[in-house]
């Protein structure tokens, strides 16, 4: 079937548009005659336009040799070829399903190569959240780990995720606080927090979390290990 009949397959349905078997779409064959028809001028045995001849490739088999067939969808799209000195360039539909058919074949056969996979710790971010889902507890990873590696804007990347001893040593100390809060463990040492206003944060407007009609102050959430008395100490 000609690509310029393509659309004429097409028929409304409920759900949008949809094509009808007996019709079939574009194919290799099809490629292959606006292939002949557009681009054979140039790119041939003898001309050599571009270091590309079209009888070395076929559209059928895109997968022997995908860099060709890339190139030629990126010129496609781009509507840099033909030449637009040309007299004969396809229309713009039949730019689209050239386009469509070439990309359709080359997502089809491309191998798939996600790299090697990597083996990485959890950043303090991920750590927190673990923590969050297997015990109820949320804990302030600031405290217990240092900041992550991080490139690009993220903190997440394998690569940058090692573990040296002194990073392990951390890990180790934070699992051990953990779960004695976790367990409420009553030999606990004595400990203290500070918590300190945000120098840049302003005392004239309603702090979120705390009760409607106040103004300023400091909210925070603190995780109490045990049972106990504790002490509070305010300073202006």
């Amino acid at each position: 079937m000609s690509l310029k009949r393509l659309r004429s397959c097409l028929l409304p349905s409920a759900f949008g548009l949809s094509l009808l078997a007996a019709c079939g779409g574009p194919g290799p064959d099809d490629v292959t005659a606006a292939v002949n028809d557009y681009c054979m001028g140039c790119h041939n045995p003898v001309d050599f336009a571009g270091d590309l001849s079209f009888d070395q490739v076929d559209p059928a088999h895109v997968e022997t040799d995908p860099a060709a067939w890339e190139a030629v969808v990126k010129k496609l799209r781009t509507r840099q070829m033909p030449p637009q000195d040309e007299s004969r360039r396809p229309d713009e539909e039949t730019y689209d399903e050239l386009v469509a058919v070439l990309e359709e074949a080359l997502d089809e056969t491309a191998e798939l190569n996600p790299g090697r996979p990597v083996l990485r710790r959890l950043n303090r971010a991920e750590y927190a959240n673990a923590i969050r889902d297997l015990l109820g507890l949320t804990i302030d990873v600031s405290d217990l780990l240092p900041p992550d590696n991080s490139a690009f804007g993220f903190d997440n990347i394998g690569d940058l995720l090692d573990v040296s001893p002194a990073l392990l040593e951390r890990y180790l100390s934070a699992a051990d606080r953990i779960s004695a809060l976790a367990v409420g463990d009553l030999s606990t040492p004595v400990g203290a927090k500070t918590y300190i206003v945000p120098g840049d944060q302003s005392q004239a407007l309603h702090i979120e979390g705390l009760p409607l009609g106040t103004v300023g102050g400091l909210a925070v959430t603190h995780n109490f290990p045990v049972d106990a008395e504790y002490e509070f100490s305010l300073e202006l």
